[in-house]
C-alpha cells in the first residue's frame, strides 16, 4: 500500500505472510551422519582440566632426572576433551509443520527539497514454527535440558583414552 497525499510526502505499509514446508531430508524416512570438530563437552572438559592440572603438579614436584616427569607432562600434554571432534546423527521428524511468517511493514518518507530525502520505516517479522538443527555444541552446554536420547555416551569407561584407571574415573570422571 503507497499512499503520497503531497509530492513531498509520502506513506508506505505491507502486510505478507509466508510458509517454508520442511523438505525431504527433514520430515522423510533418513538421517544425516557428521563429523563435527572443535566440540568442547563442558562435562568432560572441565574433569579433563583437573587431571591435568593434577598430572602438570605431580609432574612439577618431580626432579628433572626421573623419567616418570616426562611421562606426567606428556600425559597432560595428551589430554584435549575441550576441543574434540564428535560423531551426530540428525535424524528426521515426520511431525514438522511448516514453518509460517508474518511481515508487517509501515514507512514514511519525505522529500521537502529535490536534494534532500528521509525516510523512517518499521518492520515487524513473526516466524512460528521455525524448522532448525542445533549443533552438538549447543547440545552439549544445553545437555541436562535435552530429552533422554538426545546426547549419548559410552555406557562406561572402558578403553576411555584420558580416565585411565578406575582411580581416575572415581576421581574425575564426569
Amino acid at each position: 500500500l503507497r499512499i503520497q497525499p503531497l509530492p513531498e510526502f509520502l506513506l508506505r505499509g505491507g502486510y505478507e505472510g509466508g510458509f517454508r514446508a520442511p523438505n525431504l531430508t527433514e520430515s522423510a524416512a533418513s538421517s544425516k551422519s557428521a563429523f563435527n570438530p572443535g566440540v568442547s563437552d563442558p562435562k568432560r572438559c572441565d574433569a579433563a582440566s583437573k587431571l591435568i592440572a593434577d598430572l602438570t603438579a605431580a609432574a612439577a614436584a618431580l626432579p628433572n632426572s626421573d623419567p616418570n616427569k616426562t611421562l606426567l607432562q606428556s600425559r597432560a600434554d595428551a589430554i584435549d576433551e575441550c576441543s574434540l571432534g564428535v560423531a551426530s546423527v540428525v535424524r528426521n521428524n515426520p511431525g514438522l509443520k511448516p514453518e509460517t511468517s508474518r511481515i508487517f511493514t509501515l514507512g514514511i518518507g519525505f522529500q521537502p527539497a529535490k536534494f534532500f530525502s528521509t525516510t523512517v520505516d518499521y518492520y515487524n517479522i513473526t516466524r512460528t514454527d521455525e524448522i532448525n538443527v542445533k549443533s552438538p555444541q549447543d547440545l552439549l552446554n544445553a545437555e541436562a535440558q535435552q530429552p533422554a536420547g538426545t546426547i549419548v555416551r559410552a555406557p562406561n569407561f572402558n578403553n576411555d583414552p584420558t580416565f585411565k584407571t578406575a582411580a581416575e574415573v572415581a576421581q574425575y570422571a564426569p
